[in-house]
């Protein structure tokens, strides 16, 4: 299926001393969609979200053996 999404940021992690850029994205058939325009908004609308996206992408290959990730920018 695709999904139609506003993307509302993105995050630079550093994967294997690589920068990764992930993109941070809304489903524009959201209920919320029409008040979230940025990351901001997404704060705002959906606190704690980024961050829980923030610790997901930092731990999710250490199930594999893998060191956690980090990321540029101080995660901002």
């Amino acid at each position: 299926n695709v999904v139609e999404v506003r993307v509302l940021g993105a995050l630079c992690l550093i994967d294997q001393g690589e920068a990764d850029w992930k993109l941070i994205g809304l489903n524009t058939n959201d209920p919320k969609a029409p008040f979230v325009h940025d990351a901001r908004d997404l704060q705002f609308h959906f606190p704690n979200l980024v961050d829980q996206i923030r610790e997901w992408y930092r731990v999710y290959k250490l199930a594999e053996g893998k060191p956690a990730n980090t990321y540029a920018f101080g995660g901002e």
